[in-house]
């Protein structure tokens, strides 16, 4: 009885991080990563326009495929380490590109000019003798004048690691076990990555085509228009809706400004802007629609028919939903 249990135990706790995840992270820090971070600084856009959400589910799904084929598929545990480490390396790729661009905007001519250059802190980026010759060496980060700022950051990344997982064990103490609350987001993502280990061909088929869907749809609607862009029209990331009309957001507002004076509505026919609305229960997306009129419809109409908006900020038939 006690090798039964101890083996059920064993089945039911097995450990995530084994060489195998280890080596599918290892493959995401050594190349993902790097192909991320060019395609930002080529484009402009983090993730190639698939945005960063999307890499860890390339990872999974390729490392899955390919264990699989060689004759070792990845359990659930690993999967699992996947998905949840995969969140932090894409998040992070950008992060060495930021100190970059703050020492940049820290001691620009638009910084020198409004005198906000000589209060910079040394500890937020090197001092302005340092960023000068920072611009002619070739390794930039290996330079002891960033010790102070990349330590900084990278201490400031450590807390928030560990305050997201403090926080995590937290609310899942909270609102799973004691208020056992529905999260149907991560509810999905869980679903998939059992699919994933499990191979249940009914499952199997439903997520191969909606990824077949999803690659299709995303490349038409915004790898290509990104890709595209550059040779339509020079107006940065407004060529997207100029390439792809349906990734566009239609904005009502300044057409409702006559007949509604402060109502502000806008839509996108792109599928990624209400696809959430078929995973929440139909309760919550009933309720936030209401919040939603409430505030952007109700609320600023009101704020307008009583003059309430502030001073130095007046009411404008001009603005967009995005100014209200």
């Amino acid at each position: 009885m006690v090798e039964v249990a101890e083996a059920r135990t064993e089945a039911k706790y097995r450990p995530g991080l084994t060489w195998r995840s280890a080596l599918a992270l290892g493959f995401s820090l050594a190349l993902v990563q790097p192909a991320m971070i060019y395609g930002w600084l080529v484009t402009g856009v983090a993730g190639l326009g698939l945005g960063a959400n999307w890499w860890p589910w390339i990872v999974i799904l390729l490392w899955s495929e390919l264990a699989r084929f060689l004759g070792h598929p990845l359990s659930k545990q690993e999967l699992f380490i996947l998905l949840a480490f995969q969140w932090m390396a894409s998040l992070y790729a950008f992060m060495f590109l930021q100190p970059i661009y703050n020492m940049y905007v820290a001691y620009s001519n638009e910084s020198k000019i409004l005198g906000i250059s000589q209060y910079v802190p040394t500890w937020w980026v090197p001092s302005e003798q340092d960023a000068a010759r920072l611009l002619r060496v070739k390794y930039v980060f290996l330079d002891p004048s960033w010790i102070i700022p990349i330590g900084v950051s990278l201490l400031a990344t450590v807390f928030g690691v560990m305050a997201s997982i403090s926080m995590g064990y937290f609310t899942y103490a909270v609102y799973v076990q004691g208020q056992n609350l529905d999260f149907p987001v991560a509810t999905a993502q869980a679903n998939t990555v059992l699919t994933l280990a499990e191979r249940e061909p009914r499952e199997m088929r439903v997520v191969m085509l909606a990824a077949l869907f999803g690659v299709l749809y995303n490349s038409f609607v915004s790898f290509l228009p990104y890709v595209l862009g550059p040779y339509l029209s020079s107006g940065g990331l407004e060529t997207m809706a100029v390439a792809s009309p349906i990734a566009a957001t239609y904005d009502m507002t300044p057409y409702l400004a006559h007949l509604l004076p402060g109502a502000g509505f806008a839509f996108t026919l792109n599928i990624w802007g209400i696809i959430a609305g078929f995973i929440l229960p139909i309760n919550i997306t009933l309720f936030q629609f209401i919040g939603a009129v409430s505030f952007y419809v109700l609320g600023t109409v009101l704020l307008t028919k009583f003059n309430l908006w502030p001073a130095e900020c007046e009411y404008n038939v001009s603005w967009g939903y995005y100014q209200l």
